[in-house]
């Protein structure tokens, strides 16, 4: 044994165990042995079924999948996320995909919002609009709630002030007043006028709501509530629904789902509910009457936002109207406008009909 060894080359350790498989098995015995690990097949035959019923279910990732397993079946060995991957892309479910381009474009700083507990920060936001089969536009409102990611109310809603208002006041109802609101600068939440509130957005500041906008053409800014959306859109209108009242549905059952089961990583794989709790003290559903010093002149807007002064009118926003604003005197020729401890504006008696912003 050992000249034959040194003779092709090998160790006397390797000559021996060619020889013992040789004896065992014969010519079968010679040929490459398969090196994968016996636990991979143990695996397999375990769990390769149920994360593939899962991923055909709701169309999730490894690592979601990989949570849901482990809440289902507690105690026991569960395969690795790449392991996971590696089955759902060996089963053509997944495909890699190519990098993305590094986004170069700077942007003016933003201050982040952050909530601490259930309620703090709510976000809301429109969904791109779609035709259902028998023609009708639906227009879905999404709110979430920023803290716990527990999504409050998906439907579809006119993109008018009234609609969005009367939506929100049943929110409130339920689920009490949170102390901030986040969503873009578009209508029916923002607009071009002082500081940015719609007549939707004054009222949510009369009720002692802090009003929140992103940046303009900067949807990065709301990430999480856009990356919703992408989910939205992918489980719950994809085919879209016969009518709006199936899609309703669809969408009821699709709120129910994300917020009861499915994993999230920020919340360290737990689902919304677990992490989302109405408060038992509510902050009122008062609209506040703001009370001015008595060095200011108190004004009642028309129902375009205008008030007369100097012989003029003056615009002061559309968002106004019928608001009783506060004028402070800083000279003969100069008002800063305020609406309750807000500043809106300056007016000049010389200058523009307009309120010029601060």
């Amino acid at each position: 044994m050992a000249a034959l060894c040194r003779r092709f080359g090998i160790s006397r350790t390797c000559g021996h165990k060619w020889w013992r498989r040789f004896r065992r098995c014969g010519g079968q015995g010679l040929r490459d042995a398969e090196r994968r690990p016996q636990r991979a097949e143990e695996l397999s035959r375990c769990w390769l079924a149920a994360v593939l019923r899962l991923r055909r279910k709701y169309g999730w990732g490894a690592r979601k999948i990989r949570a849901l397993l482990a809440a289902r079946r507690r105690g026991q060995s569960r395969p690795s996320v790449r392991t996971i991957t590696r089955w759902l892309a060996a089963s053509g479910v997944i495909r890699k995909q190519p990098p993305r381009r590094s986004q170069r474009a700077v942007r003016p700083a933003l201050q982040r919002l952050i909530a601490r507990r259930a309620n703090d920060v709510w976000t809301i936001d429109f969904k791109g609009w779609f035709v259902l089969r028998d023609g009708t536009r639906v227009y879905a409102l999404t709110v979430r709630d920023l803290a716990s990611r527990y999504i409050l109310y998906v439907g579809h809603v006119r993109p008018h002030e009234r609609a969005v208002g009367r939506v929100l006041r049943q929110l409130f109802r339920r689920y009490g007043v949170p102390r901030e609101i986040w969503s873009d600068n578009g209508p029916p939440f923002g607009s071009t006028g002082p500081r940015g509130w719609t007549a939707l957005s004054l009222q949510w500041v009369k009720l002692g709501i802090r009003v929140a906008f992103g940046r303009p053409a900067c949807p990065g800014d709301n990430a999480a509530h856009e990356q919703m959306h992408q989910v939205l859109k992918a489980e719950a209108t994809r085919p879209t629904s016969a009518n709006l009242a199936a899609q309703q549905r669809r969408f009821e059952l699709w709120r129910q789902r994300y917020n009861q089961i499915r994993p999230h990583e920020a919340l360290h794989m737990q689902a919304p509910a677990a992490r989302y709790r109405v408060r038992k003290k509510r902050r009122p559903l008062v609209i506040k009457r703001w009370q001015y010093p008595p060095a200011y002149e108190c004004v009642c807007l028309d129902s375009r936002g205008r008030y007369t002064w100097a012989g003029k009118p003056r615009w002061i926003g559309r968002a106004f109207a019928f608001e009783r604003i506060g004028l402070r005197r800083v000279d003969d020729d100069t008002r800063q406008v305020f609406i309750g401890i807000h500043l809106l504006g300056i007016l000049y008696r010389a200058g523009p009909e307009y309120l010029r912003p601060v």
